[in-house]
């Protein structure tokens, strides 16, 4: 049924989201406002028509891949990866091997994260202070014989032997560094407590849905890109996956202290528009440092595709992108807008000029 309100009243609600090469402004009178639903396909409930979906040109992907270079100019050997990519690619598909490999982790994650942060503000109040409790064997004896000047001392955390020489310079240097190799010893267990939570069988399930992801027959073309940190120190069943996933040519492991989202992010900018980067990553933080914020959040609306894990299968639920942009969108044969409402998800308002069957 018509609703009795205009396109200025929508458009004041917010929420609306300016398709590129539309108007700046909607007249506001002779109009009239239905509400809409669209199906998985595109097409609308009220007008019949189909929806597009706004792609990235390719002068607009130059630019955001352009952009990711930026980002990683101090990374090592970003420059050569860009040149490797160039002669590997394309892919179909790239996995954010790291999102997919902690899947199903995230309180977890979160509680790792939070000890991790409480102990270096720990260690550095004690650092700053000058000075550290002493501990037995239980609280981190394997901290207590330090290397100062030179010589070992052996008198941390407990009463000095006859035949100890420590000077008083040197027993006043001790805590300090007692406290910074306990921060270092933290950040390590934290480090080992993460890398037990990540699950290469995951990455190896998610990696062979993709291969046979699309009808037609034809293996697709997948990378996946792992942090170097996720590859060493592994079981042995892991330790086999990554040498088989090695001899298959589908891994790239990024360095380590450098950012592994920027590799995989621009291995798929690179490859073109038919590929697709596998992750749930909501990539908001990608937006900062882009040159062009807009078309990237056209690109990562068309080339995200989500995964997840049921807990009675080991096989992972992928959903592609929709086939068509959320986004203000008008027909220029019907002069017909269809506009994504700001108060309900999946709900669209589809204006109308004049009369249009089935809408009186």
């Amino acid at each position: 049924s018509e609703q009795g309100f205009g396109v200025a009243s929508v458009r004041a609600g917010g929420g609306v989201v300016q398709s590129p090469g539309a108007p700046p402004t909607l007249p506001t009178w002779g109009w009239r406002v239905f509400p809409a639903q669209v199906d998985h396909t595109g097409r609308c409930s009220v007008s019949g028509l189909q929806l597009r979906r706004e792609a990235v040109d390719a002068a607009e992907r130059s630019q955001l891949c352009s952009s990711v270079e930026r980002l990683a100019s101090g990374a090592k050997d970003f420059a050569a990866f860009t040149r490797w990519v160039a002669q590997q690619g394309p892919w179909d598909f790239v996995l954010d091997g790291a999102n997919i490999g902690f899947f199903g982790q995230g309180k977890q994650l979160n509680l790792v994260r939070a000890q991790a942060k409480l102990q270096q503000r720990h260690g550095a109040k004690e650092r700053a202070e000058g000075g550290v409790a002493a501990e037995g064997p239980a609280g981190g004896g394997e901290l207590a014989e330090q290397s100062v000047g030179g010589a070992t001392k052996g008198c941390v955390g407990s009463a000095p032997s006859a035949a100890c020489t420590c000077s008083g310079a040197d027993s006043m240097a001790l805590p300090k560094q007692t406290g910074l190799a306990r921060e270092q010893a933290n950040r390590a267990r934290a480090e080992r407590d993460r890398e037990e939570m990540f699950d290469l069988s995951h990455v190896e399930a998610v990696l062979r849905t993709m291969q046979w992801a699309r009808p037609g027959g034809a293996a697709q073309r997948v990378l996946v890109v792992l942090h170097e940190k996720h590859t060493t120190g592994r079981s042995a069943a892991d330790e086999a996956l990554i040498q088989k996933w090695r001899a298959e040519g589908v891994l790239f492991t990024t360095p380590r202290k450098q950012n592994d989202d920027l590799y995989w992010l621009y291995a798929a900018l690179a490859s073109g528009d038919a590929c697709s980067v596998v992750s749930n990553d909501q990539m908001r933080d990608h937006c900062f440092g882009i040159f062009a914020p807009r078309a990237f959040v056209r690109w990562r609306e068309r080339h995200v595709v989500r995964f997840c894990f049921r807990e009675w299968s080991r096989q992972p639920t992928v959903e592609f992108p929709k086939p068509y942009s959320a986004t203000m969108q008008h027909d220029p044969e019907t002069g017909v807008w269809h506009v994504p409402s700001a108060e309900s998800s999946g709900t669209w308002l589809c204006l109308v000029r004049g009369e249009l069957d089935g809408t009186s």
